[in-house]
């Protein structure tokens, strides 16, 4: 046989090589040997090439799902009154002396995608409030104060759609008693005004008091985030974060 091979309308030419194909299997042309001597050189070359190619798709494989976020260092964010948690990297905590923070509001405000719209007013996308359970009586109390940090559309939330001149109804406030304490849920819409049109997003509100870590937590998010599992799951890793 000779050097150059012709499968279909492929043509292999692979110097010191001879190449059969395998029909009864796979058709694919296979190396088998050399046609002068066995070069260990090019073996060697060859299996290092390949070791190269799986190790960086395999590095691809997991920056695009975001895999090696645990291994990369986590900025920790200070809440007052002392101590520190790490927040969710989708979200930016306000600091004191930035234009939106709330002085009077004992708890860590974080924003996810904080902007102004063309109408002038600013949105988000979420929000997360974090503060220390000994500086509110309840986690209701919590939840109506860190409130005050929601921007418009966010503020409206729990009004059920429909409520614009019309008789006013919000979505129940559920109470639940949750693995590490007291939680609270409520279904919200968010009323969004788009490039087009205006319309709603389904959302959730879910707070919780962490009594093992002294800490209240809640989350505004969207449906198409992840919802109240997603929300649950953010408030779990904050609380587990937390160092005094």
């Amino acid at each position: 046989m000779s050097d150059g091979t012709v499968t279909g309308k492929l043509r292999i030419n692979l110097p010191g090589w001879r190449i059969i194909t395998h029909p009864a299997r796979t058709g694919y042309p296979t190396l088998v040997g050399c046609a002068r001597a066995c070069r260990q050189d090019g073996i060697r070359q060859i299996q290092t090439m390949m070791r190269r190619t799986t190790l960086l798709g395999g590095i691809a494989t997991l920056l695009a799902t975001g895999s090696v976020r645990g291994f990369l260092k986590k900025e920790r964010a200070a809440l007052p009154r002392g101590g520190s948690i790490i927040l969710p990297s989708s979200h930016k905590a306000v600091l004191a002396g930035e234009f939106n923070h709330e002085a009077d509001i004992p708890a860590l405000i974080a924003y996810r995608k904080y902007r102004s719209t063309l109408a002038g007013s600013w949105e988000c996308d979420g929000m997360i409030a974090t503060g220390h359970a000994g500086q509110f009586a309840s986690l209701e109390m919590f939840a109506q104060k860190v409130r005050g940090a929601l921007t418009t559309s966010w503020s409206y939330a729990d009004l059920k759609p429909g409520w614009f001149g019309g008789t006013r109804s919000s979505f129940p406030l559920e109470k639940l008693d949750g693995p590490h304490g007291p939680e609270l849920q409520r279904e919200l819409v968010v009323h969004v005004a788009g490039f087009w049109d205006v319309y709603d997003k389904p959302a959730r509100m879910f707070a919780m008091h962490h009594r093992a870590r002294g800490l209240m937590i809640a989350v505004w998010i969207l449906d198409s985030h992840g919802g109240l599992k997603k929300a649950r799951q953010m408030a779990g890793d904050i609380a587990g974060s937390y160092l005094a």
